[in-house]
């Protein structure tokens, strides 16, 4: 099989179209990466002025030449207006904070205008949406850019474009910003998990587990992964709706072991859910405990560095290595 060669060299392609995120913030718009052509509305307008230089040619009509060139000046000089008005731009910094699949990452851009003049309608354009601001003069503007998280792992903003067609809307003029920025999208946490199953060290017998529950607290409904032994199979039997006995926990001193078998779950997203669940019950309990995905074990331990470094663990197990910049480490 021949391989197809690319149109533009890789240095010009990734130089007009910014398809590799190489950018940094902060980032300032120069003439450079200003790339500027009539819309379709001053297409329109050219079409309709042709139409009026070519009638006065053919009847000779000095106010048909005067009107021509008059609009001819204008369309000239909405190209500078345009150009200046997304010219000196810089793009400051952009943050976000991490999210549970199904969430809306929020990623927060902030924009500078260093000149004595308002930037009127520019148009951000990103992975999914379009926001319209304005830039006073002298004065920095922060806009968010909401993305919708459908799995876990890596969530880039993407290429992010930054356009105009102000004054008239005869001219287009947009630039581009390509930079490694991602946020993590942790597992959806799975709603009314079974619970934690504790385990309790003994300070004499370090590597005897015994089970610390008690009587029966509650029944609540069955959960994919619950032991049967736990089923109340008699008021199964009368309502025919299968329900688990919860039962009190004696205290739980030691440390909480938890892993993906645990879960007594097969599906691996499934697995991930349950465990987030988990981690964070046992972080809001302030409960030390240890957390082993995959060959790599957290803890024992707790607070918000323990939490943190455990549920970022889950956020990308089994996936790839991601070249991008994470915005909340």
């Amino acid at each position: 099989m021949i391989n197809a060669k690319p149109l533009l060299p890789n240095g010009l392609s990734q130089r007009i179209f910014r398809t590799r995120a190489e950018d940094r913030f902060p980032l300032g718009i120069e003439h450079q990466r200003i790339y500027i052509v009539p819309s379709q509305r001053g297409f329109a307008f050219l079409l309709a002025l042709a139409i009026c230089l070519v009638a006065s040619i053919n009847y000779q009509l000095n106010l048909g030449y005067a009107l021509s060139f008059l609009l001819s000046g204008l369309f000239i000089a909405s190209l500078l207006h345009t150009y200046r008005n997304l010219a000196g731009l810089s793009l400051e910094k952009l943050v976000a904070a991490n999210v549970d699949c199904g969430d809306t990452a929020q990623f927060i851009l902030q924009l500078h205008n260093s000149s004595n003049e308002d930037r009127i309608g520019i148009e951000v354009r990103y992975n999914g949406g379009r926001v319209v601001t304005d830039v006073p003069a002298q004065q920095k503007t922060g806009i968010c850019l909401p993305v919708q998280t459908h799995q876990r792992g890596y969530q880039s903003i993407g290429r992010i474009t930054l356009s105009s067609q102000y004054p008239i809307g005869l001219w287009s003029t947009w630039s581009y910003c390509h930079a490694p920025a991602a946020v993590l999208v942790y597992p959806k946490a799975e709603n009314n998990p079974p619970p934690i199953p504790f385990t309790n060290v003994d300070d004499s017998a370090p590597n005897s587990a015994v089970n610390n529950e008690g009587d029966v607290a509650s029944l609540r409904e069955y959960q994919p992964g619950d032991p049967l032994t736990r089923v109340a199979w008699k008021q199964a039997a009368r309502s025919g709706k299968l329900q688990v006995r919860e039962l009190e926990t004696a205290s739980t001193a030691g440390t909480i072991e938890l892993a993906l078998p645990d879960t007594n779950l097969s599906d691996t997203e499934s697995q991930l859910s349950r465990l987030y669940a988990w981690v964070k019950r046992a972080h809001q309990s302030g409960s030390v405990f240890t957390l082993r995905v995959g060959h790599t074990q957290f803890g024992p331990s707790k607070g918000p560095e323990h939490y943190k470094a455990c549920i970022n663990a889950l956020a990308v197990h089994a996936l790839p290595n991601h070249p991008e910049t994470l915005l909340n480490e």
